[in-house]
């Protein structure tokens, strides 16, 4: 295995972690529990409610914990494998949908999906445009575990919201389908990382570090061999949106943990996989 490959796996793991970051609040979490239909069409309406409506009754579809799909091997709950398009429905409760200026959608699929809040289609994944049905397929196809990010506007409501999603198959012979999802809300004024971190440019004493914000604000890295004592720091000071923050004076061979964060806070805190 060459260490850029390491370096190409560490970075695609970081996409996938639940990490908390300042001011925002995770609505779903990675690993969520779901409902799913998994029955070979597109589930039945109930009257005039469609699947994506808040109100649908899901109460006899199936349930299981996400990573949810077939044919990978890594799934918390396998479906079935006979399907080329997956169904599947949170509940979430929101008090105030006031505090919350944009929504971030992280969205793990296998190989297209279309993401609806509230009954209201609002993201499409690597799919076609127009009327969408069960047997519908994605317009290509994506990597195993593909991920996709986004920041939109918030149409939350107040009491109980539904986020639903139909991930489809590139083809009827597609060997596998995967699902996650993460739903964080972000306060008005609040700095967010919109996309990353990732790692660059890896050399046996140096890595580069990449992330987006959603505004303007410092590039800061604490770094260390635990993840209890980030005792040295990277920093830019100038403001950007896209950050770019190189390491260095690393000892080979060595792992190091970090954090993401600005001149006032921590937007990205360490854990046992940001490394």
């Amino acid at each position: 295995m060459t260490y850029s490959y390491i370096v190409s796996i560490t970075a695609s793991l970081l996409l996938l972690t639940g990490h908390s970051m300042y001011g925002q609040n995770t609505l779903i979490n990675y690993g969520a529990n779901w409902h799913y239909s998994d029955l070979g069409s597109e589930p039945a309406s109930q009257g005039s409610l469609t699947w994506k409506a808040t109100t649908y009754d899901d109460n006899q579809w199936l349930q299981g914990n996400a990573q949810l799909g077939y044919g990978d091997n890594d799934e918390a709950t396998t479906i079935n494998n006979q399907i080329i398009t997956g169904y599947f429905r949170h509940e979430f409760q929101v008090n105030n949908p006031a505090s919350y200026e944009n929504l971030d959608l992280n969205l793990l699929y296998d190989d297209g999906a279309i993401v609806y809040l509230n009954g209201v289609e609002i993201w499409r994944v690597n799919m076609p445009g127009g009327s969408i049905s069960y047997s519908t397929f994605s317009s290509s196809t994506s990597s195993d575990d593909a991920m996709a990010i986004v920041n939109l506007s918030t149409s939350l409501v107040s009491g109980t919201n539904v986020l639903a999603v139909e991930v489809h198959q590139r083809s009827a012979t597609s060997s596998d389908i995967s699902f996650d999802f993460k739903l964080v809300g972000n306060p008005a004024g609040s700095v967010n990382i919109s996309r990353g971190p990732y790692l660059q440019k890896a050399s046996p004493s140096s890595m580069i570090v990449r992330w987006r914000t959603s505004t303007a604000t410092e590039s800061v890295v604490h770094y260390g061999t635990s993840q209890g004592s980030l005792n040295q720091t990277a920093s830019d000071m100038s403001l950007k949106t896209e950050h770019i923050m190189e390491v260095s004076n690393l000892a080979a061979d060595t792992k190091y943990f970090y954090d993401i964060a600005n001149a006032s806070n921590v937007l990205l805190n360490t854990s046992t996989d940001l490394f």
